[in-house]
């Protein structure tokens, strides 16, 4: 049996995000029943959770998946420009 799976996405740019009000209008003006965001772990993507609450929408967090050893792992972009200009220039 094979199973299909029919997925309408829509890529949305809008002004008020990050802030409670604007995120709850894009929820509901877009009629939102699952949100799907990365664990950031930064305050941006609290008034977006606030609103999936307040809403009853459906959240799914993906979570990035623990660092193999001796990967080379960094915090930040100019942490990660500093490690190309190393490795480039040994």
């Amino acid at each position: 049996m094979a199973l299909t799976l029919l997925i309408a996405l829509n890529l949305l740019n809008y002004i008020d995000r990050y802030i409670l009000p604007g995120e709850v209008a894009l929820m509901r003006d877009h009629r939102i029943e699952v949100l799907v965001t990365k664990d950031s772990g930064g305050a941006m993507t609290e008034p977006k959770l606030d609103a999936a609450q307040r809403l009853g929408v459906k959240v799914v967090i993906l979570r990035r998946p623990p660092a193999e050893p001796g990967v080379p792992a960094v915090d930040g972009v100019p942490d990660a420009a500093a490690w190309v200009q190393d490795v480039a220039g040994r």
